[in-house]
């Protein structure tokens, strides 16, 4: 029953096109899939973590400038 809910709430937030206009800015397929398997966090802390992550990553790209 949860697995419905969440479908549905994914159907109601619009995520797949969330998700399809992300993947329209690569031109990787390895790339898009991994978007295409995206789900939102269901814990708190763990969406909290992933922000500082993300937060710390831009943050040296910033200081040091992209790899490759």
């Amino acid at each position: 029953m949860a697995d419905s809910m969440e479908n549905k709430s994914y159907k109601v937030l619009e995520f797949d096109k969330i998700l399809a206009r992300l993947a329209s800015y690569t031109d990787s397929t390895e790339v898009a899939q991994r978007i295409a398997d995206l789900k939102p966090f269901t814990a708190l802390e763990d969406a909290q973590r992933a922000q500082r992550e993300t937060t710390e990553a831009v943050s040296t790209s910033l200081k040091l400038g992209n790899p490759g």
